[in-house]
């Protein structure tokens, strides 16, 4: 054993014709062109699907079951079900992610650009452009509505975190259809900004009620605690990009 490997260096490549060891991208010996191991696109592709997607079944079984038997998927993935289950995180960014990609290539933004200052402009246009980012950033504070309500049962706060998580991304996703029928058709506009708040806020109280499986009322308590949590934790952080950037301006 030399020095060099003794010492954790990895020994020279071998040459594929003569196998004598090869110290530059050509064989001493034999002249042979030695090439670095290449990835093919269908590898590149293949590799991105299996880590982002788990070849599609996870996200398929996550996405139909949570459109059809929420709570199913929520306890699933609660019950460390792993083979099944997408994990809330990764659902959702890549939810938010298409969310996002979408309404960029169309040139679609959620709401007007408005504001009496520039950093109010600033603001308005950046929650516009990228509102699914704004639903992620209030998760946190939305999870504390149904731990609020439901504690006695479910103490711990990470389970409502995942149901939040579940919802918010399942949010994006039924955002989709309603930026395509504006991209088709730009005065459905107020149809759009009308069913998103109406379809969130159903679908809420179904995933809620049906991970739950509390009361009608509480579970509407729930939602809507959520709701205010989440629109609280949202002016906070307004007033404070705001003052950042008047700081900062």
């Amino acid at each position: 054993m030399s020095l060099d490997q003794t010492a954790g260096t990895p020994p020279p490549p071998l040459c594929p014709n003569c196998q004598a060891a090869v110290e530059s991208g050509t064989c001493a010996i034999c002249g042979t062109i030695i090439h670095p191991p290449q990835v093919s696109h269908s590898t590149y592709w293949e590799g991105l699907k299996k880590e982002l997607f788990n070849h599609g079944k996870k996200i398929r079984w996550t996405t139909r079951t949570l459109l059809t038997r929420p709570g199913k998927a929520v306890q699933a993935w609660a019950g460390n079900k792993e083979k099944k289950v997408m994990h809330p995180i990764r659902f959702l960014f890549v939810m938010a992610g298409m969310n996002i990609l979408m309404a960029r290539w169309m040139h679609i933004g959620h709401g007007t650009v408005q504001g009496d200052t520039e950093q109010a402009i600033l603001i308005s246009q950046w929650i516009s452009q990228y509102f699914a980012f704004v639903w992620v950033a209030l998760i946190p504070a939305m999870a504390m509505g149904p731990w609020l309500v439901e504690r006695r049962r479910f103490p711990a706060y990470p389970t409502h975190l995942g149901v939040v998580t579940y919802m918010t991304a399942i949010n994006c996703l039924l955002a989709m259809p309603f930026l395509l029928i504006e991209w088709i058709w730009p005065e459905g506009r107020a149809i759009r900004l009308a069913m998103g708040m109406t379809i969130p806020f159903l679908y809420n109280t179904w995933l809620f009620h049906s991970f739950y499986q509390a009361p009608v009322a509480r579970t509407v308590l729930s939602v809507l605690l959520s709701w205010i949590l989440g629109i609280l934790l949202f002016f906070m952080l307004y007033i404070t990009i705001y003052l950042v950037l008047a700081l900062v301006g």
